[in-house]
C-alpha cells in the first residue's frame, strides 16, 4: 500500500500531490508495470534484460525525487534488481534542467519550491492507494 502526498509551498499557491510507495501491481514486477511506468524505453529494456537474469533479489516502489538545481518534485518508479556487487538500480534525470534526482524524504533537509524558488515546501499525507 502507498501514501498519497500532498506538497505545498509556504509562500506561493505551489500545491501537488503525489502517489509513493509499493502498489500491489508492483509484487512481483512484471512488465506491464515497467512500461507503463517508466518513460525512458532505454531505461525500460536494462531493466528487462536484467530481470531475465535475476528474478531473485527485485525491489519496486514508487519514490518522490528532488532536483537540487531547479527545484522539481517527480514520483517515479524506483526498481533495484540483484545482488551486492551487482545490482542495478533506476537513476532519473530532471526533465527541465538534465540534472541527476534524488530520492528524498522531507524530514531529512529543507526542499524550496519549484514555482517561486523562495518559499519552503510542506508535505503532508492525505491518503492512501492500492
Amino acid at each position: 500500500m502507498g501514501d498519497i502526498l500532498k506538497v505545498t509551498c509556504s509562500d506561493c499557491s505551489y500545491e501537488r500531490e503525489f502517489q509513493v510507495g509499493m502498489g500491489i501491481l508492483y509484487e512481483p514486477l512484471n512488465r506491464y508495470v515497467i512500461v507503463s511506468e517508466i518513460e525512458s524505453k532505454l531505461m525500460q529494456d536494462e531493466i528487462l534484460q536484467t530481470l531475465e537474469t535475476e528474478q531473485d533479489n527485485v525491489f519496486a516502489k514508487k519514490e518522490l525525487y528532488y532536483c537540487e538545481k531547479c527545484y522539481r518534485l517527480a514520483a517515479r518508479l524506483t526498481v533495484m534488481v540483484g545482488r551486492v556487487g551487482k545490482k542495478y538500480t533506476t537513476q532519473y534525470r530532471c526533465p527541465h534542467c538534465n540534472k541527476a534526482m534524488k530520492v528524498t524524504a522531507f524530514g531529512d533537509k529543507t526542499h524550496h519550491c519549484p514555482k517561486c524558488k523562495v518559499g519552503t515546501l510542506m508535505m503532508t499525507r492525505v491518503g492512501h492507494w492500492d
